[in-house]
């Protein structure tokens, strides 16, 4: 509810402000509390429904997958359901013969998603939610029903445009889906860089296609001389019909309600609706559609573009007073500004991170894409048209391509909750700055002093950081000191296509997110593939100044030095001294390769930590014969936690507090094993395990130092 909690604390704001600058708005302030109290109150629905049984009316399969075990079925609600909730079948019906489309019923328990969270890195449960997936149910006494014949009708139209669309070209193809059935699945790799600049909103089924249909049936109507009211008869029909055929977003619903509504007043009142009564219209059609589905409130789409309408439906009489076209441009340019700085608290609560170019492309991408979604239709009707439509998305791709490499994103990780409330309370203050001002030099002086703000956030609050990654194959620790960027491992599996997951979908991700544009040091501590697998994968994607191997790695080093020839590589034989650690190796040659593993040992934090790579035994011996006086506060336990390594020997010379165990989340080893578990316990070592316990991190600034689990 944390996401929640901001997008209220924001309607409270916007409407301070709001009242502040114009005097009024009292009655959009009670009703802003009671939707607040409202919330509070559904809170405890959640909570009860996690473990509850459930009684589902119908569902549609959307996948089926065949295991040795069983047959899984991913299907979605169906039944006046806005989120995605997946829902997985353990135990398949009698009747196993089971096709996309058909309907099932059956008893399930409602769990919220419980993945292990990889701090900073691939974060399961974050990804789930932005794609509309917040709960987990799991059936059982499964039985197959008919679908009502609304739905099957609903069905077939979709399969059959679909069907028609695959005449076009792909590209087209794509488009056709999502401008028209809202289908954003056909744009590939189009689709990812939509939402690295922080477009894929534009993406979906918004209330600019209503706005669309309703000019082009008013304008038909003035064409052939019909009434107006006849006109909008027609074209509340037409979106009924249209709503029911396509894959309607939360949003699209909300348009939908709130155009025919207004509509309607407009209609009774003879004038323009005031923007008190768009407020409590726009809280009035929230309030229905999170009655009639609370689980709707977790949709990050229905947060921005609530948050969003909230704003400008208080401003929006101004922008009707404007006169001349190049003034109303450039106010409703101020207008997708504002709504990009009212929903930034929440894009950096969620993705901790902006990206700077979304300012200017957002101002491109939905005047060209307003042009694209036009030309969608019309080759829908009339093929003759994907000619044009062709040579404008050729415009539209260069324009994305263009726009990535220019691309520069700020990671701002906000740690405490003040500094997310201070964030939000500049945004807004600055958003109505922009509206409110006539000069736009002020205007622009406000926006820029926000970002100078957050770039102070992000470079001042210089927090250094140790991560231990949970990854599915292998290990890899990151450690962060006065901006110097260590990585011991890089985790790795038998596939390439293990390794490019892991370098692609793991390690770049986790570092973009934490603001570290390369790798200065590389420390492989011996050539196990769950140690290095990923290496060269991870060198195509990522700078790296240097890396560091053991005496056992000479195939790695000849391989190294032949591909990647600007890469500087070094063997370590002598204690090598970096700025903030030490690399070591206490036996050069052993039967055992994991004994020959590089140790790094360094103080951070006002504690010494110690890296054991895969050290086992007669390596343990070692270490303790040579450096018998070490102080140890914190170990990454050795091999994984494998009874092999972590003796009784080790922890009594040493006796650290900490132990991070770091196990894949694929571990087929069953480590960490239970001998080592109960060495930890029995000399009171407090220690997490990455496969349990997520991705571990530890930050520490001056004085002070706290871990993050």
């Amino acid at each position: 509810m944390q996401i929640i909690c901001v997008q209220i604390i924001c309607y409270l704001l916007i409407l301070i402000v709001y009242m502040l600058g114009k005097k009024k708005g009292a009655i959009a302030l009670c009703i802003t509390i009671l939707f607040l109290c409202y919330v509070q109150a559904i809170d405890p629905f959640f909570k009860s429904s996690f473990e509850g049984k459930i009684t589902l009316e119908h569902a549609k399969i959307i996948s089926v997958q065949n295991t040795e075990k069983s047959i899984r079925y991913e299907v979605v609600f169906q039944h006046k359901t806005i989120l995605k909730q997946q829902i997985y079948v353990s135990t398949p019906p009698d009747d196993k013969a089971l096709e996309v489309g058909d309907g099932l019923r059956g008893r399930c328990v409602l769990k919220e998603i419980q993945a292990p969270v990889n701090l900073g890195l691939f974060d399961y449960k974050l990804y789930t939610k932005s794609q509309g997936i917040r709960f987990q149910c799991y059936m059982d006494k499964i039985e197959k029903i008919d679908l009502p014949g609304y739905q099957v009708f609903q069905l077939k139209i979709r399969r059959a445009l679909s069907i028609y669309f695959t005449l076009f070209t792909s590209e087209v193809e794509a488009y056709l889906q999502a401008f028209i059935l809202g289908d954003t699945s056909f744009f590939g790799e189009n689709r990812q860089i939509f939402i690295e600049l922080g477009l894929a909103h534009i993406l979906a089924i918004s209330g600019a296609h209503l706005e669309a249909i309703q000019l082009f049936f008013l304008w038909t109507a003035k064409k052939i001389r019909m009434t107006k009211e006849i006109a909008i008869f027609l074209y509340l029909g037409f979106i009924i019909i249209y709503s029911g055929v396509l894959k309607r977003s939360i949003s699209f619903e909300r348009a939908l309600i709130m155009r025919v509504s207004m509509q309607v007043l407009e209609d009774i009142q003879g004038a323009r609706v005031e923007p008190e009564q768009k407020y409590t219209l726009l809280f009035l059609v929230c309030s229905y559609l999170i009655i009639r589905n609370p689980f709707v409130i977790y949709n990050i789409a229905f947060q921005y573009s609530v948050l969003c309408s909230v704003f400008l439906t208080l401003y929006a009489n101004k922008g009707y007073e404007i006169e001349g076209r190049v003034h109303k441009y450039i106010w409703y340019a101020k207008c997708n500004i504002c709504c990009i700085l009212i929903t930034l608290p929440l894009v950096i609560a969620i993705q901790q991170q902006f990206y700077l170019f979304t300012l200017i492309s957002t101002l491109i991408f939905r005047a060209f894409l307003g042009i694209v979604a036009i030309f969608s239709f019309l080759t829908a009707l009339i093929p003759f048209f994907e000619a044009i439509l062709v040579q404008i998305l050729s415009i539209l791709n260069w324009m994305l391509i263009f726009s990535q490499k220019l691309n520069y994103n700020i990671s701002i990780p906000l740690y405490f909750q003040s500094q997310q409330l201070v964030l939000t309370c500049c945004c807004i203050v600055n958003a109505h700055n922009l509206l409110s001002s006539r000069r736009a030099i002020k205007s622009l002086f406000a926006v820029f002093t926000l970002f100078i703000l957050i770039c102070m956030v992000q470079f001042n609050l210089q927090l250094n950081s140790i991560h231990f990654l949970s990854l599915p194959h292998g290990e890899a620790t990151v450690i962060k000191i006065d901006g110097i960027i260590y990585m011991i491992d890089t985790g790795g599996g038998m596939r390439d296509l293990d390794n490019i997951a892991i370098a692609e979908k793991y390690l770049k991700p986790f570092m973009l997110k934490n603001g570290m544009g390369k790798i200065n040091h590389l420390i492989l501590t011996h050539d196990d593939i769950d140690h290095v697998g990923a290496i060269f994968a991870l060198l195509t994607i990522v700078t790296v100044d240097k890396i560091y191997l053991n005496e056992s790695s000479n195939t790695y080093y000849e391989q190294l030095k032949r591909e990647h020839p600007e890469v500087e590589v070094e063997i370590v034989t002598d204690p090598k001294k970096l700025p903030h650690l030490v690399i070591f190796s206490v036996l050069d040659t052993s039967t055992n390769n994991n004994d020959t593993s590089l140790l790094v040992y360094g103080y951070f934090g006002r504690m010494y930590w110690l890296f054991l790579g895969d050290l086992e035994k007669e390596g343990e011996k070692a270490l303790i014969r040579q450096y018998p006086k070490l102080r140890v506060d914190v170990i990454k336990v050795g091999h994984h936690g494998s009874k092999t390594s972590t003796s009784r020997e080790l922890l009594a010379a040493y006796k650290p507090e900490y132990g991070i165990i770091n196990v894949q989340t694929k571990n087929i080893h069953n480590h960490p094993s239970k001998e080592v578990v109960d060495r930890l316990d029995a000399y009171n070592i407090k220690y997490w395990v990455t496969a349990v316990d997520g991705g571990q991190s530890y930050f520490f600034i001056g004085p002070f130092q706290f871990f993050l689990h």
